[in-house]
């Protein structure tokens, strides 16, 4: 599994570092984002998939790992790439006053912290959404649903899954 980094117009948090994020590159221009084939606005910033570095990991048979806040980006880009790739959905266990404790002390601001409490409702709402619709022609959007428990297991969940679907289908190059 290689994460693939999301382009971003949004400014690190206080406790991110602009080098240290797994999955974004701050900072970015809104035109650049916009000139990618997958791009997204989330709440006032825009996010953009370089879709050379999604066909790069599956060139060297690895699973592009992406964290998509945009259920039509990620509905093309299964139909894109099907099963040449993984989807999961991931839900906390926490939400409402205990989610917003945790990530106070993992060293959020309070703001902060009340937003992703809001944006947490918001996903779920949206997942519910998506999932009762007649949207997607037998593509099952999720090949998993991983709990995220904020500790080791959430990667260990990845790797299971990983290693699991591997001995079930190989992965190809898509080939346009």
């Amino acid at each position: 599994m290689v994460a693939i980094k999301k382009h971003t117009t949004r400014s690190p948090r206080n406790n991110e570092g602009v080098d240290v994020s797994c999955d974004l590159y701050f900072c970015c221009e809104k035109s650049k984002i916009l000139s990618m084939k997958y791009y997204y606005q989330f709440k006032d910033e825009w996010y953009g998939i370089d879709e050379t570095e999604i066909e790069k990991v599956l060139r060297n048979d690895k699973y592009p790992c992406l964290i998509i806040r945009d259920y039509p980006v990620l509905i093309k880009l299964r139909k894109d790439y099907g099963k040449k790739s993984l989807a999961f959905y991931i839900q906390g266990v926490y939400s409402g006053s205990d989610l917003e404790s945790l990530l106070l002390r993992q060293g959020r601001s309070k703001v902060d912290a009340r937003e992703a409490v809001i944006s947490n409702k918001t996903n779920f709402d949206m997942y519910y959404h998506y999932m009762t619709q007649d949207l997607f022609d037998d593509m099952n959007l999720f090949d998993a649903f991983i709990i995220n428990y904020y500790d080791e297991r959430f990667l260990g969940q990845f790797e299971y899954h990983i290693k699991v679907d591997k001995k079930s289908q190989s992965v190809e190059v898509l080939r346009k």
